[in-house]
């Protein structure tokens, strides 16, 4: 696979579902602690196989 683009996280994490209020910025702590807000990405599938769970995965 490769990976074509990034998906960062949606700024609804920060509204809180029972007073509707955005009263956290979670979004600006992932920032902090992990010095991304990366929640996946989207890839393209350049040849087709497995991977199954405990597969080590590179990048190449």
């Amino acid at each position: 696979m490769r990976v074509t683009a990034r998906i960062d996280r949606c700024a609804a994490i920060n509204v809180n579902p029972e007073t509707a209020a955005r009263d956290m910025n979670v979004v600006k702590a992932l920032q902090r602690g992990f010095g991304h807000i990366d929640m996946g990405v989207y890839a393209k599938v350049i040849d087709g196989g497995g991977i199954a769970t405990g597969d080590r995965i590179t990048v190449a």
